[in-house]
C-alpha cells in the first residue's frame, strides 16, 4: 500500500523522488531527523508520526496535510 501511494506521489502528482522519504522503525533516528528537516513528502504510519514529534524529531508546526489511507480500516486505539 505505501508502494502504491509513493508511485501515485511520483507518477501522478509529478512530486520528484528526492523530496520524499518512507519513515519507520527500521530508519535510525538521528537519519529521520535529517529526513523530516531535508523532505517535503512523507509515507509513515501515525504511529510513527506521533513518536517523531514526541521525541522532537519532527516539528510539528512544519506540518501542512496529512493523509490517513486505509483509516476507515482502523480498530481499537488505532480508530479514536
Amino acid at each position: 500500500l505505501v508502494t502504491q501511494q509513493i508511485e501515485a506521489c511520483h507518477n501522478i502528482m509529478g512530486i520528484p523522488a528526492a523530496d520524499t522519504a518512507e519513515i519507520s522503525g527500521k530508519n535510525a533516528p538521528a537519519s529521520r531527523v535529517a529526513l523530516w528537516k531535508n523532505r517535503r513528502v512523507f509515507f509513515c504510519t501515525p504511529q510513527t508520526l506521533a513518536k517523531d514529534i514526541k521525541e522532537q524529531r519532527c516539528n510539528a508546526k512544519t506540518i501542512v496535510c496529512v493523509v490517513m489511507d486505509e483509516a476507515h480500516r482502523a480498530t481499537g486505539d488505532h480508530a479514536n
